[in-house]
């Protein structure tokens, strides 16, 4: 009974940690999109002939 409160403390560590590089990763991604994104109204300009 009390090993219990020290694992669900540790879990409780990875998961803020988890979270932690989760939110920075998720950050990263978004700028990523965005880039992707605006390559990609880009292409399809090019090949719709608009943009030379």
């Amino acid at each position: 009974m009390d090993e219990q409160p020290s694992i669900k403390s540790s879990q409780n560590v990875e998961a803020e940690e988890a979270l932690a590089k989760f939110s920075a990763i998720d950050d990263e991604s978004e700028n990523l999109v965005h880039r992707d994104y605006q390559q990609l109204i880009v292409l399809e300009r090019q090949k719709c002939g608009r943009l030379e």
